[in-house]
C-alpha cells in the first residue's frame, strides 16, 4: 500500500493541511481529528474525481489504495 504525506497544521479551532503531489489542494476546517480524517478523504476524492471529469493530470497513486501519513508542521 502506497503512503501519502500530509502535512497538517494545528490550528485555534482545527486543525489545515496540504499535499505536496496535490498542488494547489489544501483543507482546513474545525473540529476533532477524526472529523479532520474524514473530511480529509472526502476532499481527496473529490479532487481526484474532478481531475478525472475534467481530463486532469493526478498522480496515479490515487489510483490504487493508499494510506495517509500525517506530518506535522
Amino acid at each position: 500500500m502506497e503512503k501519502i504525506i500530509v502535512n497538517v497544521g494545528k490550528t485555534p479551532k482545527g486543525y489545515s493541511a496540504s499535499i505536496d503531489i496535490l498542488p494547489g489542494w489544501v483543507l482546513g476546517m474545525t473540529g476533532s481529528f477524526a472529523d479532520f480524517k474524514k473530511e480529509l478523504q472526502e476532499s481527496i476524492d473529490l479532487y481526484i474525481e474532478w481531475a478525472k471529469e475534467d481530463g486532469d493530470e493526478y498522480p496515479s497513486v490515487f489510483d490504487g489504495e493508499y494510506e495517509c501519513k500525517f506530518n506535522s508542521v
